[in-house]
């Protein structure tokens, strides 16, 4: 397969859920594996808090800010008073950027609890079980893709002058079917122990 890979949890849980099985067939985007997630709901209600509170707090500083403007023109407050208001506001600006940055995070942090296909394809294997707490890190389930194969060959260095970049290439297969692949890519090195090179196609 030209698209393999592992998933691996990207958050902490127990496994509450596995919808599929080793040599099942999933379309992208089907939900593999459920993570309980009470700690990253919880932060997220936390999170959405956090940004409330600060945001009533920029509120605030800013209209204080916005009321000073006009008593520091006319000479009713001196500018120190102002100028503290108005990093009173730039600070609260700034709470208010990183409360909502912990925001996403926290809502990323959530989304890791369903674990989706990346693309369709085929399970080749399970590394968890139902129940298992799991870890950032940690693998989940394996599988390919089977819209795009390829064949790879190990190629003695005897025959690489033969082999051109319009050479096609066949394969035949345990039934007798052939198949001819007129494009193919041939590393630029050979394996140390055989001296052979990979023939991809």
């Amino acid at each position: 397969p030209v698209d393999q890979g592992t998933v691996s949890a990207q958050t902490s849980g127990r496994i509450s859920a596995i919808t599929v099985d080793v040599n099942d067939v999933v379309p992208a985007g089907h939900l593999l594996i459920e993570i309980t997630n009470t700690s990253q709901t919880a932060g997220l209600d936390q999170a959405k808090a956090a940004v409330k509170a600060a945001e009533a707090r920029y509120a605030d500083a800013e209209r204080q800010r916005a009321r000073l403007v006009d008593l520091v023109k006319k000479g009713s407050i001196s500018r120190r008073e102002y100028d503290s208001a108005a990093t009173e506001a730039e600070a609260a600006a700034n709470v208010l950027k990183q409360a909502k940055a912990e925001l996403v995070r926290a809502g990323e942090n959530l989304g890791y609890t369903r674990v989706v296909a990346p693309y369709a394809g085929v399970v080749s294997g399970r590394h968890v079980s139902l129940g298992e707490t799991v870890n950032p890190g940690q693998l989940l389930l394996s599988g390919y893709a089977f819209e795009n194969m390829r064949v790879v060959a190990s190629l003695p260095a005897r025959y690489i002058s033969q082999l051109k970049e319009t050479t096609p290439l066949q394969v035949t297969f345990p039934d007798g079917q052939t198949l001819t692949l007129p494009q193919h890519q041939l590393f630029q090195f050979a394996d140390p122990a055989s001296h052979s090179f990979t023939l991809r196609a």
